[in-house]
């Protein structure tokens, strides 16, 4: 089958049998990607009649139900981790009343201020019970300091909802884990999987009704373990682009700097 698609390749050369490379891998590629390719009236080499060569449609259909079949597998695994994370002990509006100091006037607080109110946006527009939305968002600042809530005021009116301190909690441990992750791996392939088992030794808090609460946390995880990854990779781009111009800059003021040889 190689030889006689070979054979194809230096027949359709022309007037020479041995074509230049570039002209054989143009003419290569040009019988890989004919679909279908069609049985060869005449070629150097001999074959059965009725062979043909398989399409790049057939190969690319099999890449893409194994590619397929990988990626529902991978999202089942991720979807049996997240209910087994959701389903560890959880902690209580008790244990959280004395843990949310760090929301006043530090930055990190002010991040994860930020980031609960774009998760409460975006959960609410996939849902319409209210119990969920009682219990993610509140209808005042849960912070007390007005100078703390400057940047949010700044958002588009409705591109944001402040939080609860149920929200503010879970996006805190959860955001966590992703920076660690995030500071020892960087991105990688498994880094979703990574987070979660950093998650494993985390409590977090169940969100929603009492029926649906494993199935809504694990939602909620998902999409921001996502968008937060997300946020990551769209920085590191934004900061090699900056890089390349830096360097490009640099390059292009070091020929300008550099004096021309004078020959007498």
């Amino acid at each position: 089958l190689i030889q006689r698609h070979f054979g194809l390749a230096r027949s359709f050369g022309g007037d020479e049998s041995h074509p230049t490379v570039l002209s054989f891998s143009q003419i290569f590629r040009l019988l890989s990607l004919c679909t279908p390719i069609k049985t060869a009236l005449r070629g150097s080499v001999q074959g059965e009649p009725n062979s043909v060569l398989i399409s790049v449609e057939d190969t690319l259909k099999t890449a893409r139900e194994a590619h397929r079949s990988s990626k529902a597998s991978l999202r089942s695994e991720i979807e049996a981790r997240l209910l087994e994370t959701t389903t560890f002990p959880c902690v209580t509006p008790d244990q959280m009343s004395d843990d949310h100091s760090y929301l006043r006037g530090s930055p990190e607080g002010s991040v994860v201020y930020y980031l609960s109110g774009y998760v409460v946006h975006k959960v609410s527009k996939r849902t319409a019970c209210q119990l969920y939305l009682h219990d993610i968002s509140s209808a005042a600042p849960v912070v007390g300091s007005d100078a703390y809530l400057t940047i949010y005021r700044s958002f588009k009116e409705g591109s944001l909802r402040h939080p609860s301190i149920k929200i503010l909690h879970f996006v805190r441990v959860v955001n966590k884990s992703v920076s660690l992750s995030l500071d020892e791996e960087g991105l990688c392939g498994d880094l979703f999987l990574k987070v979660l088992n950093e998650l494993d030794e985390c409590h977090l808090t169940r969100l929603g009704c009492d029926q649906h609460k494993p199935t809504f946390t694990c939602q909620v995880l998902y999409f921001f373990i996502v968008t937060r990854i997300n946020f990551y990779a769209r920085d590191v781009n934004r900061r090699l682009q900056i890089r390349e111009k830096v360097a490009i800059a640099s390059k292009k003021a070091r020929l300008f700097a550099t004096p021309a040889k004078w020959t007498p």
